[in-house]
């Protein structure tokens, strides 16, 4: 790359936005967090876990914490308030994952999986989006994943969340696209955890489930660089679409 070319890259800025994350202390959102504040951003983290909230506090300065549900009306109340009624970029990341089959899921996990992947980000995208129409622009980042797109021996709730999650936001992209808002959906494969980092939320799981064939994880790190370019005006024509990213997951 000639110096001509290195004038030419500009660097994603997002000074005077205010975005929001949910389960922002978790490996992703916690990356998230990171990458907007650098940049200027006015972050809202949202997350029920109080501690890691608090340490991303002290780590990045200035940004507004909420320790919060995001799944609730309730919830979805808090996180606009402490926005300002004022959401530029909506990071819909929360997530629960079960590994069931479908004659042992009990009904208590089923309703709770899609309580906090589906309903969640309903509740707060139907709760943005008009604050979002009245400012003419807004971008919302669902975090789906690869069952958003196939189905799986096992998870039949987590399958069914994220292919919801997907039918959302297409359906927001589809009725909203003339009014300035996009919604995209990235769907990770398996998510490389860091030694000593806790784990990702399991509600149920099975001794019958089969081990998956294809096992290479992407980085919390590379999915938040996904979800952080898909929310700058470099991605202004991309809107409506999944966008795997899975280390070849889905080819197989």
């Amino acid at each position: 790359m000639n110096n001509a070319t290195c004038k030419r890259v500009r660097r994603i800025v997002f000074t005077g936005k205010n975005v929001v994350v949910t389960a922002a202390a978790g490996n992703v959102g916690r990356n998230l967090v990171k990458k907007f504040h650098s940049s200027g951003a006015v972050v809202i983290a949202v997350d029920i876990n109080e501690k890691g909230l608090n340490d991303l506090a002290n780590t990045f300065p200035g940004i507004r914490i909420l320790v919060q549900d995001a799944a609730t009306i309730a919830g979805a109340e808090q996180i606009i308030k402490i926005a300002d009624n004022k959401i530029d970029v909506l990071c819909n990341n929360a997530a629960l994952i079960e590994t069931t089959v479908m004659e042992d899921i009990e009904e208590k996990v089923w309703d709770e999986v899609i309580r906090v992947n589906l309903t969640g980000p309903f509740l707060l995208s139907r709760r943005v989006i008009p604050l979002m129409v009245k400012s003419g622009s807004g971008v919302i980042i669902n975090t789906g994943s690869t069952a958003s797109l196939r189905g799986g021996r096992c998870g039949p709730a987590y399958t069914a969340s994220k292919h919801g999650l997907m039918g959302l936001t297409q359906n927001i992209a589809a009725a909203y696209f003339d009014k300035g808002i996009r919604c995209n959906i990235v769907c990770p494969g398996h998510i490389e955890r860091p030694e000593g980092a806790p784990e990702i939320s399991l509600l149920q799981s099975s001794p019958k489930v089969v081990s998956r064939p294809w096992d290479k994880s992407v980085s919390a790190g590379g999915i938040a660089s996904l979800i952080y370019f898909l929310a700058s005006d470099e991605a202004k024509h991309i809107n409506g679409v999944a966008i795997p990213i899975d280390e070849a997951a889905l080819a197989f």
